[in-house]
């Protein structure tokens, strides 16, 4: 059987990498065969809506460590292992609400990958080569080459736009032909699931762990951006509607205090009501239609990361329109405000759309 996850250079099968990809194992060994300069950590929404090929990024070499349903330990030891390996010049963190969701619990998969620090490496040898797990990833890869299908990943770690469209080809993130069903799919998960807003619990110590990513970077001479992601304007009324906003807001000034602990370090947030976060959702049963910036509730198309890309690395056309606020510790309660404001605009103006979320229907 081939080795599905690289965890085996030396009988690495050239015919079969196109065709590899989509675990925690696998990514885990893409990051430490390459030298990059720039780091990219985050979430699934990282994962899917910021290209490491992006023309915004210039001559840097970039790299895409994002780990899909992760936390702010998980993203900590991915950091840690990064720079076990290669030391970067740029570390970019798109912080989720989510990732600092102190129930929001570390998965088995991750555990089994070069990620985790407690890795034991005679089990991970066994386990990439006879497991139940790695037979199943392997037959995976198979079917792939047979039907010449392209791994999810690309090898700068990136997902790939073929693993992304909607209702095209079995996407991983949504399985259903319209984008309204997607959102409603998506945006009840967060209310309801248990590792969703429905159990939101932001204690602080998961924004010491961010205050450890910064102090880390800071010894190594490594330059740190935060950047909030954009959230589609249905998320952030939900946050409102289940009591969850003062915390959200709490989040936000912690970022900016935890940034302030060393120079130069900027703070940019895309998540409030802006034009992009703000795209209508088609109507129902409407399989035609695509989203120009949206997948569904949770994740953004690239053609918005980029926006979000040249923003923070004023790469701007003049004139070209845009979003995102740096945030600093003179400017975040004002901005909190105008992004409380931008909430109630959009609910004033989307009446149905609001009660759609809020009722649950």
């Amino acid at each position: 059987m081939s080795t599905p996850n690289l965890a085996f250079g030396a009988v690495s099968l050239a015919g079969l990498d196109p065709h590899r990809g989509g675990t925690k194992t696998y990514k885990a060994e893409l990051l430490r065969r390459q030298e990059y300069d720039t780091l990219l950590l985050g979430s699934s929404r990282t994962e899917v809506g910021i290209d490491p090929a992006s023309e915004a990024w210039g001559t840097a070499t970039v790299f895409d460590a994002s780990v899909p349903g992760t936390n702010m330990w998980e993203t900590r030891q991915v950091l840690s292992f990064a720079m076990s390996r290669h030391t970067p010049t740029h570390v970019v963190l798109f912080a989720d609400f989510l990732m600092f969701n102190d129930r929001r619990s570390t998965t088995g998969s991750f555990t089994r990958s070069r990620f985790s620090s407690d890795l034991n490496a005679i089990e991970y040898t066994l386990g990439n080569a006879l497991s139940l797990p790695t037979t199943r990833d392997s037959l995976r890869v198979l079917a792939r080459r047979v039907y010449d299908t392209p791994g999810p990943l690309s090898r700068q770690g990136h997902r790939t736009r073929r693993a992304v469209d909607l209702g095209r080809d079995g996407s991983p993130i949504s399985q259903v032909a319209d984008h309204r069903r997607a959102f409603r799919s998506s945006l009840h998960i967060r209310r309801g699931g248990p590792a969703m807003y429905a159990s939101m619990d932001y204690p602080n110590d998961r924004v010491d762990m961010l205050r450890e990513m910064v102090a880390l970077c800071h010894e190594r001479g490594i330059t740190l951006t935060l950047v909030i992601p954009p959230m589609h304007a249905l998320r952030l009324v939900i946050l409102d509607a289940m009591g969850l906003w003062p915390s959200f807001e709490r989040w936000k000034r912690d970022m900016v205090a935890a940034a302030g602990a060393v120079d130069r370090l900027e703070v940019w947030d895309f998540a409030y009501c802006h034009t992009w976060a703000a795209e209508a959702i088609p109507p129902a049963d409407d399989t035609e239609t695509r989203m120009e910036w949206w997948v569904d509730g949770g994740h953004f198309r690239p053609a918005l990361g980029e926006v979000v890309l040249r923003r923070v690395l004023r790469r701007a056309s003049a004139g070209a329109p845009t979003c995102g606020m740096e945030l600093t510790a003179s400017n975040v309660q004002e901005r909190l405000l105008d992004m409380r404001r931008s909430l109630d605009t959009y609910v004033a103006t989307h009446p149905d759309e609001a009660a759609w979320v809020r009722g649950g229907d």
